[in-house]
């Protein structure tokens, strides 16, 4: 290295990136340019070193005092210290001691130091345990997945998957071509009036008018009101992803399109929707489209304007004194219910996505009975539709309960036993009920088996994220849309978990379709439940326990990438299951298990 002839230049004299004059202990402030080869040192008198380069000059080296540094290891040392202090006990009581050999004592005196280590990481795990949250007995310093982030990983994932959709969805909106055969369209509208006996409001739709618009609608003469467009195109929709309609897998292919021409037809309707019972049906039946094709925000949209129309129309006082009381006792039953899954909905959006309540922010002035209640009604004679909305409604109680705790009581920690008193009612309505033995016989109804699965996917659902937003601080905004990654790793917090994932496996054996992944793992977030298990075990310190969740995860999972293959929009959320699923493997792994 040549040397400079710069005064203010600052050219390195060591390889090291962190060497610097100060830290060199050949700095001379004569001059510390030079080059080491040519800093001949010698020493004076009294043993002080000089540099010839300086002597030469007849300049006087001086060197920088050097300072006391602070201990790097002090920290390291007040976990240490006591930790050797433990040991040095153990050899002097291993003597006396006959019962216990020298390796039971040693690990003995180790596990003692994790709970007396004056570390705050540790002090405050240990005496102030947060409620509901299960606590380790031992920490396992070897773990290296303890930090791991499996919740939020799929959070980013399946986010990528819904942008991806509504990407697509935006751009083919306006450029794409639909040709759909029309004997389709009259299968797919037999479907929804032939199996959907128990949808909200369906005896407000006219099924004569519905039947005959794929003959009529490109009529030049024949004008259709704007609304009865969006029931058409919605009505078409839901025939299409019956499970029913299954028959002909390639017709699954249409119900993208059929989304396109509902989105095509909500300009005219906005522009000409004054409110009436064909709005609110529209309204309706858009949200739940539109929760089926990762579009939430559409969905959250729509379901306000129907909660708007309904008030406006005097749906929520059907039993008061204005109410339709004198009318068809049958049809006023099946107002009265889809008033209640309306309130279900209302409930669950609060719940799931922190959206300001709307039907149920007044329900003190709702005059609305549960149907049959009135002597001149009849019950419904299906069994499973009626259980199913029963256990239902049984949940939606358990909701409004559970909100209004929260408003007169807050986040205070003693609220946390009242909502786990809460989530054990859910499960012991379940287990009455006996609503999972009809899943497991497979009795062959394809819309009562899918009735089934969703009440209990919106129990199971409901319990996690009660503890979730129990434990947490609330948000700071209306639109937080996701609470804290991580909820209490508690036994009713894995159990609701396993549940789910359970008949989410169910599900995509049965529906491989995009529409029951929206549904499942996009509206239902079941990404959340998903995570808690696979982090229950990477944060367990005997991981070998839990081989059965690693076995459930991975048949998940598989599902998933299966379609992922034929729908290539579900690739970021299959490759990050199965990221996920090989840290769980490889933990377990190294505790022992090939």
């Amino acid at each position: 290295m040549a040397e400079s002839t710069t005064p203010n230049s600052l050219l390195s004299v060591s390889s090291s990136p962190f060497a610097s004059p100060i830290n060199d202990p050949t700095y001379c402030q004569g001059d510390w340019h030079a080059p080491d080869a040519q800093r001949l040192m010698e020493l004076d008198s009294v043993g002080h070193v000089i540099e010839k380069r300086c002597k030469a000059h007849g300049l006087e080296c001086s060197y920088p005092e050097r300072t006391q540094r602070g201990s790097r290891t002090r920290a390291v040392a007040r976990l240490v210290l006591p930790r050797g202090r433990n040991v040095e006990s153990v050899e002097s009581r291993v003597g006396e001691s006959s019962s216990q050999t020298r390796a039971e004592l040693l690990q003995e005196a180790l596990r003692s130091d994790i709970v007396t280590a004056s570390s705050p990481s540790f002090s405050t795990v240990a005496s102030i345990p947060t409620p509901g949250i299960t606590i380790p007995q031992t920490y396992d310093f070897t773990n290296p997945f303890a930090n791991t982030d499996i919740t939020n990983a799929l959070m980013d994932a399946i986010s990528q998957v819904q942008k991806f959709r509504l990407q697509d969805i935006a751009k083919s909106a306006i450029t794409a071509r639909i040709t759909i055969p029309t004997p389709l369209l009259r299968s797919w509208i037999h479907n929804y009036f032939a199996h959907v006996r128990t949808e909200s409001f369906l005896t407000l739709v006219d099924s004569r008018l519905i039947k005959i618009i794929p003959d009529i609608i490109d009529m030049p003469h024949v004008h259709l009101d704007a609304g009865i467009i969006v029931v058409y195109h919605t009505i078409l929709y839901h025939g299409c992803v019956l499970p029913a309609a299954f028959v002909d897998a390639n017709d699954t292919k249409y119900a993208r399109q059929i989304y396109l021409c509902c989105l095509r037809a909500l300009p005219n309707w906005q522009r000409e929707a004054r409110g009436t019972m064909t709005d609110f049906v529209a309204a309706t039946l858009m949200a739940r489209a539109a929760a089926e094709c990762f579009d939430y925000e559409m969905s959250w949209q729509m379901y306000k304007l129907a909660c708007e129309y309904a008030t406006g129309l005097n749906m929520h006082n059907l039993d008061g004194e204005d109410g339709l009381s004198d009318s068809d006792q049958s049809k006023v039953d099946e107002d009265r219910k889809g008033l209640w899954e309306l309130i279900q909905q209302d409930l669950f959006f609060r719940l799931l996505y922190n959206k300001p309540p709307t039907l149920t922010s007044s329900m003190s002035n709702w005059r609305v009975n549960f149907p049959w209640l009135s002597a001149n009604s009849q019950p419904d004679m299906h069994a499973i539709p009626t259980m199913t909305f029963l256990v239902g409604s049984r949940i939606t109680l358990t909701l409004i309960q559970f909100f209004k705790l929260l408003e007169e009581e807050g986040h205070d920690v003693y609220v946390l036993p009242k909502v786990q008193k809460l989530c054990e009612d859910i499960n012991h309505l379940f287990h009455d009920w006996q609503l999972e033995q009809y899943l497991q016989q497979d009795q062959g109804n394809d819309i009562y088996w899918w009735m089934v699965a969703d009440v209990f996917l919106m129990g199971y659902t409901c319990i996690i994220f009660m503890l979730r937003k129990i434990n947490d601080r609330p948000p700071t905004s209306p639109s937080t849309s996701c609470l804290k990654s991580y909820p209490p790793f508690s036994t009713l917090t894995i159990n609701a978990s396993r549940k789910i994932l359970d008949i989410i496996y169910r599900l995509l054996s049965r529906y491989p379709v995009a529409e029951t992944m929206s549904m499942t793992v996009g509206f239902f977030q079941a990404f959340i439940p998903y995570g808690f298990v696979a982090n229950n075990v990477l944060r367990s310190p005997n991981p070998r326990a839990f081989i059965s969740d690693l076995e459930l995860l991975e048949r998940v999972a598989e599902r998933i990438m299966a379609l992922s293959e034929v729908e290539t929009d579900f690739k970021p959320i299959a490759r990050a299951l199965q990221r996920a699923n090989n840290e769980v493997r490889e933990w377990v792994n190294m505790k022992g298990v090939v």
